[in-house]
């Protein structure tokens, strides 16, 4: 997810992050293991800026999906 956080940072702060919805919160997880997630708790404001969708195979299904074209 594509996620504005106004309220954090000097002028707010945009993240690329994986969305991980929980029962209060969100936890917003790079796909760098180095770089701690981001906890937003149901107060906090955050505007979905855009949305990424990850789709991957391997050789074999992608060779397979382009023969059945």
């Amino acid at each position: 997810m594509v996620i504005w956080l106004p309220e954090r940072g000097k002028d707010g702060l945009g993240v690329l992050k994986v969305w991980n919805p929980e029962a209060d919160h969100v936890i917003l997880k790079s796909w760098n293991p180095k770089v701690k997630p981001i906890v937003i708790d149901k107060a906090e404001p955050f505007e979905v800026q855009g949305v990424v969708v990850d789709v991957r195979y391997s050789p074999r299904q992608l060779k397979r999906i382009v023969h059945e074209l």
